[in-house]
């Protein structure tokens, strides 16, 4: 039989559609990461503030207040890490979702055209397991992207801690005078 280039229509699909669909989604997801490590730094400075003021606070019978900042920093990083983990559960499913429409597509089509004469069995079966191997090697590359964008946002912070400017000059220069 000779070849067919509706067969390269899989090999291009699953890149497309997947970078398609991750940045339409990274915007979505970069915030949300963005906001789960934005509350948990806010959550981790609460606990270093009531620590380092112990006691103060316990001078002062401030507990009732530095409980409540807790438990509005605890109940901000618990929201923020629940939408992020819905965003990246999301996500993690669009690939195999993408491999079982491909698979139930070409089962149509690789069907009719079984039933037509024009494709034997076996090469519409080896198409159907090149379609569930390419979801897969797709689907670790995916992963991939998937961890990236997980690491943007911490990544992100420690630059931009990292270009502050220093003030080792100012000191030196006030420890000499």
């Amino acid at each position: 039989k000779p070849f067919q280039t509706f067969f390269l229509i899989p090999t291009f699909a699953f890149p497309l559609f997947l970078f398609a669909f991750s940045a339409s989604r990274l915007e979505t997801t970069v915030r949300a990461l963005a906001k789960k490590t934005d509350a948990e730094n806010e959550l981790a400075n609460e606990a270093d503030n009531a620590v380092a003021t112990y006691e103060i606070i316990a001078a002062y019978n401030r507990r009732d207040g530095i409980v409540a900042k807790a438990d509005e920093a605890i109940t901000a990083f618990n929201q923020a890490n629940k939408n992020a983990g819905f965003i990246m559960k999301t996500n993690e499913y669009f690939l195999p979702w993408l491999t079982t429409l491909c698979e139930i597509c070409w089962m149509c089509v690789g069907g009719m055209k079984v039933m037509d004469g024009s494709l034997t069995i076996g090469m519409c079966l080896t198409t159907t397991k090149c379609f569930i191997t390419l979801g897969k090697a797709w689907g670790q590359v995916y992963e991939k992207l998937l961890e990236m964008k997980i690491i943007m946002p911490a990544l992100q912070r420690i630059a931009s801690i990292m270009n502050v400017p220093i003030d080792l000059p100012l000191r030196l220069k006030l420890n000499r005078q």
